[in-house]
């Protein structure tokens, strides 16, 4: 005889009652017992059906059954149809009263009492062990079809929430189908039966043999219906549920090439955000630039108005003198003043006071035109600053855009991922053998190290959420201030700023929390200490002294110690003292 090994438990075949002591071998065997025991309830369900109908029997044939005897009995009483019980007792209490008879046929009114005797009796006792290996069925597809996932989700989860929907709707169904055979006979009993308690099948073969006013005859053919209803249910169960991981795996490779599209996109996004980024600081730092120079001109630029003043006013002298002397020239000329020494030295001497005054002119000229040229030039400065500051409008508006669509594309891919790890995590789950051990033993199935576990907050934890939201744009100052074991040089320092400045394009709390979330990564022996020194070097005492506030906050919430349990000795009485220590002898 060969010596056993571990695999005699997948060997051996397993089946509904095994379920209940041992876990499921595999989704495939749940599968296979389903519809093992679902092509045993098709067979009990014909070999019912035969019993009651009789041999080669039918719905039809056994409505005829009740035709002739159901107007026999209830038109005597002036009844449409029989719809409740107490409708029978009725007619046979007055049958057998003296004082109000009702001429009734005995043979009928028997007949009648017996078939519906007989179904209420199927309806309640033939059903009821199929009913419980439906409910079985379905207590373990419930248990073990698990779909990992919730009714409503991100459209990229569709075929899990889809299926439970589907999942909850069918067990649903078959709950309804389950309960209306007992309900069926509780109603006839009770209230009234009417043929709108059944499925359109039943109802089409009652209006087609013109016995829809008496539904119990009708009754053991609803329950058959309904019992074929609940095992499609669970057929449909098994056929969706054997195919969730083949949907799922579809489901993670189309979204997995939709991610690296839109890793892509965002990519090409993030390249537009930085360049219109250093479009805006470039702009900028041109701005500033012009902004300086045309602030070192402006005393320039007023002493160049009052010389280009005064340099005109000079220039309007030169030339009103030059008028009025080129006129005493003409004058002398046509008097005849120069046939003495005197009038021939008086011209000369107007002579060389006109030749100085037009040597005088260019010179005030070009002085003039030099001055025109800077004023030029300086407003030319003026017009480029102008120009330079439209163009920042426009490229702020075009990085603000870049970031929103950037932005906008991240959301994106961060959710695709989220549903692509959901994805991956049902799958795994869902094809895993330990899911199913796990959910025989009551287990969870998700590990408790898997699981996000919430961190105590500490002091360090609180001083950096402080931070975060009260150092604004001073972060990158006190990433400089903060110290660093192992060092890091000042230039990786600013590889780091920049770092930090280029991948997170939201706003300075993103920055800063990122910010700090390197420095303890890369700082072994980070501390509050570190940071606080930190702050009051680029004189933020302010978040010094808010955290020194939320500290004290804290500790007066433990500033009583904790009560703890009191225990009273009894008193012993002097006089037995003595013989009551354990130290007696």
């Amino acid at each position: 005889m060969p010596p056993a090994t571990g695999l005699n438990f997948y060997r051996k075949r397993q089946n509904l009652e095994a379920l209940a002591q041992e876990r499921p071998q595999s989704l495939q065997s749940v599968y296979t017992i389903v519809r093992e025991v679902v092509s045993a309830i098709e067979e009990r369900l014909v070999n019912l059906e035969s019993s009651y109908y009789g041999p080669n029997g039918s719905p039809e044939s056994e409505v005829r059954k009740w035709q002739l005897p159901l107007q026999l009995v209830i038109r005597p009483a002036r009844y449409s149809g029989l719809i409740c019980k107490s409708q029978l007792e009725d007619i046979y209490e007055r049958h057998i009263n003296y004082l109000d008879p009702l001429t009734v046929d005995e043979d009928s009114l028997t007949l009648v009492q017996s078939m519906v005797a007989k179904a209420l009796k199927t309806l309640r006792e033939g059903f009821s062990e199929t009913m419980v290996y439906v409910k079985k069925l379905q207590e373990y597809l419930s248990k073990y079809c698990v779909t990992f996932s919730g009714t409503e989700g991100d459209r990229y989860l569709e075929t899990a929430t889809n299926y439970e929907k589907q999942k909850r709707e069918l067990e649903k169904a078959i709950d309804l189908n389950i309960k209306n055979i007992p309900l069926m006979a509780e109603q006839f009993e009770k209230d009234c039966l009417r043929i709108d308690h059944f499925d359109l099948s039943v109802k089409e073969i009652a209006e087609r043999n013109r016995i829809e006013h008496s539904p119990i005859a009708l009754a053991f053919t609803a329950a058959c219906f309904s019992i074929r209803n609940a095992t499609k249910g669970l057929l449909m169960w098994v056929k969706a549920d054997s195919h969730y991981a083949e949907y799922l795996q579809y489901d993670i490779a189309e979204l997995e090439k939709k991610k690296d599209t839109q890793c892509k996109l965002y990519r090409e996004c993030q390249v537009k955000a930085n360049t219109a980024e250093f479009t805006v600081k470039t702009l900028k730092k041109k701005i500033g630039e012009c902004n300086e120079q045309l602030k070192r001109l402006r005393p320039r630029e007023k002493n160049i108005k009052v010389e280009e003043r005064r340099l005109r006013a000079e220039n309007k002298d030169v030339l009103v003198d030059l008028d009025i002397k080129e006129y005493r020239r003409m004058e002398m000329k046509l008097n005849g003043s120069l046939t003495d020494r005197d009038g021939q030295e008086r011209f000369e001497r107007l002579q060389s006071e006109i030749l100085d005054i037009k040597k005088r002119k260019p010179a005030i000229d070009r002085r003039i035109t030099d001055l025109e040229r800077q004023q030029t030039w300086i407003s030319e400065r003026y017009s480029y600053t102008e120009t330079k500051e439209e163009e920042l409008d426009r490229a702020t508006n075009d990085m603000r855009q870049a970031r929103r669509v950037a932005r906008k594309e991240e959301v994106e891919l961060e959710r695709q991922e989220a549903c692509l790890a959901k994805l991956k995590e049902i799958h795994l789950l869902k094809t895993s053998q330990e899911t199913l051990k796990k959910i025989f033993h009551n287990m969870p199935i998700v590990g408790r190290y898997t699981q996000p576990t919430k961190k105590k907050k500490d002091r360090l934890d609180r001083l950096c959420k402080i931070v975060t939201s009260e150092i604004d744009g001073d972060w990158s100052r006190l990433y400089r201030h903060l110290p660093f074991y192992p060092h890091r040089g000042e230039e990786t320092v600013t590889s780091d700023i920049d770092d930090i400045m280029t991948r997170f394009l939201r706003n300075t709390d993103e920055q800063a929390a990122q910010s700090l979330s390197r420095w303890r990564r890369m700082h072994t022996r980070a501390c509050v200490d570190d940071i606080l020194h930190a702050l009051n070097a680029i004189k933020r005492k302010d978040i010094v002294d808010k955290f020194e506030r939320t500290g004290t906050k804290h500790k007066a919430h433990n500033f009583y110690p904790k009560a703890h349990r009191m225990v009273h000795f009894p008193k012993i009485d002097p006089s037995v003292r003595k013989k009551q220590h354990y130290l007696y002898f």
